[in-house]
């Protein structure tokens, strides 16, 4: 343990406590922080634990410097958050998110500012590592039609871009989610080969998985040209679009439609009760009649 008088043992404690060195360039604190440290040590405080940081850290007689440095820490403090981190925890935490964001492509973030306002806003190391590493993840695993959707659509949209919504606050990891997610739904309707009626805000509305989606568009690829077709021998007045919408709608859970089921409950009547509505047995049935 240092005495009370060696501020080189001192230094060279904190900076294997801390991971920095208080003598270093841009730092310099030795001096000023042994000289509030003392007090902690001549109460039996050894000057190896991280609690004699944080309690230099809350002392009003502590170093400007060294309180703007970690002033994260007290911020977080003040909110009562549920991050509480000490002053070698943060230093630790700040060296890891420096290395995630280089490694992520977002170099212009690993800085110590930057990094600091992440963890104001409850941003764990932890926790950014799984919200890039996931937001990575599904972009790499994306299907080719997700992926073309977006390329077509947010051709700047990068994987880097990703991560920085996710850690810029909630209004860009909302946005981010949102065109990932729209551009999922739109591929799954192109896979199926239907030409959506639906804005992507009414897809959004369905909130159900990529697998749904596909299942969902698979079965109005199916059953699309057996609707209009009903619809044109039943009467019916509503737009191809319209009913084209509906279907879409029935299907991915946002909307029943009486509409849609009257149609096709009338054909299963009339076309012998088939289960489903296919175009040909519509197209035979039509042909004969009119």
């Amino acid at each position: 343990m240092a005495t009370v008088t060696d501020i080189d043992t001192f230094a060279s404690i904190f900076a294997q406590a801390t991971g920095i060195d208080p003598k270093a360039s841009g730092e310099n604190w030795a001096t000023d922080l042994y000289n509030v440290a003392k007090k902690y040590i001549n109460q039996g405080i050894t000057s190896d634990s991280s609690v004699l940081y944080d309690l230099i850290l809350s002392d009003k007689d502590a170093p400007q410097s060294y309180k703007n440095r970690f002033s994260a820490i007290t911020e977080l403090k003040k909110q009562n958050a549920d991050l509480q981190l000490s002053v070698a925890d943060y230093v630790k935490q700040e060296k890891q998110y420096k290395n995630l964001l280089t490694q992520s492509g977002l170099r212009s973030l690993a800085n110590n500012e930057d990094i600091k306002k992440f963890f104001v806003n409850g941003i764990s190391y932890d926790v950014a590592a799984e919200r890039i590493n996931g937001a990575f993840s599904a972009i790499d695993n994306a299907d080719e039609y997700t992926k073309s959707i977006l390329n077509e659509r947010f051709p700047g949209l990068t994987k880097a871009d990703i991560a920085q919504g996710l850690l810029t606050g909630a209004e860009g990891t909302v946005e981010i989610e949102k065109k990932v997610k729209g551009a999922q739904m739109l591929g799954a309707a192109k896979a199926a080969g239907v030409k959506t009626a639906l804005t992507e805000e009414q897809l959004l509305a369905a909130n159900i998985t990529p697998g749904d989606a596909k299942t969902a568009f698979a079965t109005v690829a199916a059953q699309q040209e057996g609707i209009q077709q009903a619809a044109r021998i039943f009467g019916e007045q509503a737009s191809r679009q319209d009913l084209q919408a509906e279907l879409e709608k029935k299907e991915l859970g946002i909307a029943p439609s009486q509409k849609v089921e009257g149609l096709a409950s009338q054909a299963r009547a009339q076309f012998a009760g088939g289960t489903g509505i296919t175009t040909g047995s519509l197209s035979k049935r039509k042909s004969g009649q009119l």
